[in-house]
């Protein structure tokens, strides 16, 4: 089991990395409703996403998450994927929200693991939140 740099166990199976400006139009449908909610995705892995919502929503377990992914080599203009709560923690802000997503057999598709191998390759470990001059690293 590895340790994250806050010193606690990492339980993820994958790394997540950090959603940036190629991930768009962001919205969840909680179940039993025809209402789409805006949210910020925050990171991501083939398995699922941390997503802000800047209003706190008590009785949210599953719902739709609709976004949508625009890089060089692969153009998502809207993917909707069914999705569970594993956690929620509660700011004065608003709520951040883990999330899984309820894949089929257990496997992401072809897909999700792209969109998470394009991540990777350009995610900088040195400089992960992007404050750091090129000089610097």
């Amino acid at each position: 089991m590895s340790t994250e740099e806050s010193g606690g166990p990492e339980q993820r199976r994958r790394p997540r990395f950090l959603c940036d400006e190629r991930f768009s139009d962001s919205e969840i449908l909680p179940e039993n409703t025809s209402d789409w909610i805006a949210v910020n995705l925050i990171n991501y892995n083939r398995y699922g996403v941390c997503i802000f919502m800047p209003l706190p929503l008590e009785a949210l377990t599953n719902f739709s998450l609709r976004m949508a992914f625009d890089d060089a080599t692969l153009h998502m203009p809207q993917l909707q994927i069914p999705c569970e709560l594993v956690y929620r923690n509660d700011s004065d802000i608003g709520s951040y929200c883990g999330v899984r997503f309820r894949l089929n057999n257990k496997q992401p598709s072809n897909t999700l693991i792209k969109i998470e191998e394009i991540l990777e390759d350009s995610q900088q470990d040195e400089d992960r939140y992007g404050l750091l001059d090129d000089a610097d690293l």
